[in-house]
């Protein structure tokens, strides 16, 4: 028997009522249970819960929202389909965005989490239409009067105000609990930060929670019974730099060096700034390898293929040759977090990794001090990649050269093509020549299985992955030894991370709740130091380490002991070590886990749910047993330092005070002169709208910009499927019938043509235009599988073409430091276009600019001042403006230190020393 089509105001409220409340118990139970905090109700903060508790009625009030389609057509299957979908998609959202709460919500975490939650959101969606019809009927008596229909939408609304007040006004756990995940992602995405706490009479701001300070008269502190004394008598913070109370608990625990104060507190990391100390005389600084190996940590060293038969006999046999640090902590679980942390000594945050930042930060190099010592430095890697700012980092760190597989061939390369070119590295120029550094880092497996996809994660393809990697390194370890070893050459081979698979023998609930069991310890061979040498670091490699620790130990190799800007210690220094220690870790499917390696003690912190877990790694290696106490004494104590390091990190990340940038020198100065003017007359945003004439990227353009005046012009360009470079307005042609657009990656120049479309090719442009120069506007193709066919274009393109007369500018700074990289000795100049809102936002892209070595930056004029521009002509960055619409917007910046270096106009201004232009 079908359901009636008209139905009365009763039925409609019913079913309305009935969807708002089983929406509503089913976004609690996605909030509580299917992404709640880990742990459960047992070790959750109960304000989590009591914000749940608050945000019902608003979760109801939202359900009769959704479901009106539903509710005005109680007969209509569907109109109960389109609100079981819309229920089902936020539904869905819940479970991808409260885990994070209340912290940042970005792409990555929304992609990681997007198929658990969209099934857990088809279930709840499933039960909600299921039992949608029951409770209608069970309410359509109680809807059947007026009065009961308002009484109850009243109520509903008032409740739910209560909601709306804790998300705009409650932090931490309550936020979490209370928040929506639509509002959180509309309006803070960023995560919600908890204020400042109450200023201590110490005159501090606090910024993390920690109330029990006793600074006494002197403004000092004792941090334990055999901590030394230190000062922390900072002046306030204005910025958000961490207070003195808030380093100093940094650094006794992780035991970076001194407890002194840093003498800049804008750098909280950096404590000397000297310049490298002589080499003595007679002395000859000695070369040095570093090899990283991939997924190789001390279990994976210490598996077996059968009984007595290791899986990894080369590493085994030099574990007995070589001094082996076998408890040195891994910095995280993926490459970005291992590179910065061991050639800039920096430890990671619970962001995204830096080298996938929007805007790499400038940041402490150990090739920049090695090539300070009078070294030669390489980088020599298994993988070419050119999404994130892996290339850029590395040539900012200071390596001369990077050498990784070529662009337009395979992205990977087999260990034993890149150890080949490590050896000839050594090989070449023996007599006579600079001591040299190198870094390795192996690609892990075979070129084949690299191209196949991601790596297997069963437990036998990384017994053969590691096996492999074991007979590719002792043939280099062969040459080693018959060649570099005796002229005094230095090796260093070290575990990037463990691998993420699971052992057999692993517990079947890992201590992180789901996924993986988290393992950080890796090893670090070091051999070729003379004997007496080695004999002392083997009293020693007991000693608890970490990847931060790799550039001070590097640069004590030839005598450099300066503190610097890392956030590390010299494992290999003289002396006594600190008899506690807890470097840092981070890990988890969502980068939520922060580890404090206290000894053999662990503590896993889980920066979303504020909970922890301890556990004792020697007396319980599998990690089964939590021996965590609210009473523990030393909880307090480690938890006041996991927080400082968040609070630190989170200030290092916003302010990018990494270490001071350093000055280009005047040689490196632009002059100050007369700026270019560049026509963006060809310059065009988005399809034509229909009824317009399309903007014409062609000669008689070009023409015209320079009968106005203009010395230089802006075009934008795009690649044809022949591989193409031509210049035209928009790449989007048209649509077709389905709405797919067209674009001119579909089509040839001879399709343009036919369409009426003339697009120029830059070749074209620069032979029939010979007085003009070309600032050439790249975009990069739309699809993926592109991406390589276009860089590789771009780069045999403007190799070709003199570089005096071409400039290329893009709005993807990845892409322009892979450029960079590429077009490095074409004398093609690579600048970077951004918009951002203030002054203080430039300055962060200016650094950005510096650090991945473009030469120009085009900025909104309203956001360029005198300051900004001194500081990029010091550090040997052009500066250029944007939407300038009247003289004003570069006169008012012209001045006798620092003047625009150009500037991007629809017209040419009179400007002193100028000739006039006509209109354009």
């Amino acid at each position: 028997m079908t359901e009636p089509t008209d139905s009365s105001p009763a039925q409609r409220a019913a079913h309305l009522a009935a969807f708002g409340l089983l929406y509503g118990l089913a976004a609690l139970l996605a909030r509580t249970v299917l992404a709640g905090p880990a742990g459960g109700l047992a070790n959750a903060d109960p304000s989590y819960y009591a914000g749940a508790t608050v945000a019902l009625p608003f979760d109801v009030l939202l359900g009769c929202v959704i479901g009106l389609p539903a509710a005005r057509r109680p007969g209509s299957l569907g109109a109960r389909a389109v609100s079981g979908v819309c229920a089902m998609v936020v539904l869905a959202l819940h479970v991808a965005v409260t885990p994070r709460l209340p912290g940042a919500v970005t792409r990555e975490h929304l992609e990681l989490a997007g198929p658990r939650a969209l099934g857990a959101g088809l279930m709840l969606g499933a039960a909600l239409l299921a039992g949608l019809q029951p409770l209608a009927q069970r309410l359509t008596a109680r809807y059947e009067k007026r009065a009961g229909r308002v009484a109850d939408a009243v109520a509903l609304g008032l409740l739910a105000c209560l909601d709306v007040g804790a998300s705009v006004g409650a932090y931490d756990a309550l936020y979490a609990g209370a928040v929506h995940p639509l509002w959180h992602l509309a309006l803070e995405s960023g995560g919600r930060e908890t204020p400042a706490a109450d200023p201590a009479p110490a005159r501090h701001d606090h910024d993390h929670e920690h109330h029990e300070h006793d600074h006494g008269e002197a403004h000092q502190r004792r941090i334990g019974p055999n901590d030394v004394m230190v000062l922390a008598d900072d002046e306030p913070s204005t910025d958000g730099r961490p207070p003195g109370d808030i380093r100093v608990m940094v650094s006794v625990l992780h035991q970076g060096d001194t407890l002194e104060p840093v003498p800049d507190t804008a750098y909280p990391y950096c404590l000397d700034a000297l310049p490298p100390p002589p080499i003595p005389a007679g002395e000859a600084l000695p070369d040095v390898i570093v090899v990283l190996l991939r997924d190789v940590g001390m279990r994976e060293l210490q598996l077996d293929a059968a009984p007595n038969v290791p899986v990894m006999p080369m590493l085994r046999r030099l574990g007995t040759e070589a001094v082996l640090f076998d408890d040195v902590m891994a910095a995280g679980e993926v490459d970005e977090d291992v590179l910065p942390a061991v050639l800039s000594g920096q430890p990671p945050s619970s962001e995204a990794p830096l080298l996938r930042d929007p805007a790499l930060p400038y940041l402490p190099g150990v090739a920049r001090d090695f090539a300070a010592r009078g070294y030669e430095t390489a980088f020599f890697d298994g993988v070419r990649d050119d999404r994130t700012f892996r290339g850029s980092y590395l040539r900012m760190v200071g390596f001369e050269r990077v050498d990784a597989p070529a662009l337009g061939a395979a992205p990977v390369r087999e260990d034993q093509a890149t150890y080949e070119q490590l050896a000839a590295f050594f090989d070449a120029e023996r007599e006579h020549r600079a001591p040299r550094f190198a870094v390795m880092h192996n690609l892990g497996r075979t070129a084949e299985s690299a191209l196949a996809g991601p790596a297997a994660t069963d437990f036998e393809s990384l017994r053969a992955r590691l096996a492999d990697t074991d007979q590719q390194f002792e043939a280099f370890y062969t040459w080693y030894q018959r060649e570099a070893r005796p002229r005094g050459t230095v090796l260093l081979v070290l575990g990037d991370h463990p691998s993420p698979v699971v052992f057999p023998e692993d517990p079947e609930t890992p201590t992180t709740g789901t996924g993986h069991e988290l393992f950080f310890r890796v090893p670090l061979f070091v051999t070729g130091l003379t004997p007496p040498r080695e004999a002392a670091l083997r009293e020693r490699s007991s000693r608890l380490g970490a990847h931060t620790d790799l550039p001070r130990t590097l640069l004590g190799l030839t005598g450099d002991h300066r503190h610097g800007c890392y956030f590390g210690r010299d494992l290999f220094a003289d002396g006594d070590w600190p008899t506690r220690r807890a470097p840092l870790s981070f890990g988890g499917d969502s980068r939520q886990f922060l580890v404090a390696h206290d000894g053999d003690t662990r503590w896993l912190y889980n920066t979303l749910t504020r909970t922890v877990r301890i556990h004792d790694r020697a007396r319980d290696p599998r990690l089964e047993r939590d021996l965590f106490s609210e009473d523990d004494p030393e909880w307090p104590r480690v938890r006041e330092y996991l927080l400082s390091h968040l609070a630190t990190q989170n200030y290092l990340r916003r302010r990018r005070r990494y270490i001071p940038l350093p000055d280009a020198g005047d040689d490196a100065r632009p002059p100050v002169t007369q700026p270019e003017r560049i026509s963006d007359r060809g310059l065009l945003d988005g399809p034509v709208v229909d009824g317009e004439r399309p903007l014409r990227q062609s000669h008689a353009e070009v023409q015209a910009a320079a009968d106005a005046g203009f010395e230089a012009i802006a075009l934008d360009v795009f690649m044809t499927s022949e591989r193409d470079l031509i210049t035209i307005g928009s790449s989007q042609l048209f649509e077709l019938r389905e709405g797919l657009p067209v674009t001119t990656e579909d089509v040839t120049r001879q399709q343009l043509e036919t369409m009426q479309r003339p697009a120029p090719t830059v070749q074209e442009l620069l032979r029939r235009h010979p007085s003009m120069r070309f600032h050439f506007a790249l975009h990069a193709p739309t699809r993926p599988e592109r991406r390589g066919p276009w860089l590789t274009t771009v780069v045999q393109t403007f190799r070709e073409l003199p570089p005096d007369r071409v400039a290329l500018t893009l709005d993807d700074p990845v892409l322009a430091g892979v450029l960079v990289g590429e077009l490095q000795g074409s004398g093609v100049s690579i600048g970077l276009t951004r918009a951002p809102d203030s002054n203080e936002a430039a300055q962060l892209w200016l650094q950005t600019a510096r650090a991945i070595g473009v030469g120009w930056l085009f900025l909104p004029h309203n956001v360029v001042d005198e300051a900004l521009m001194e500081r990029a002509h010091g550090m040997g960055v052009k500066v250029g403006l944007l939407g300038v619409t009247g003289a004003a917007a570069v006169t008012r910046l012209m001045s006798a230190t620092a003047t625009p270096d150009a500037y991007l106009a629809t017209r040419a201004f009179l400007l002193t020393g100028s000739p006039r232009p006509s209109a354009p």
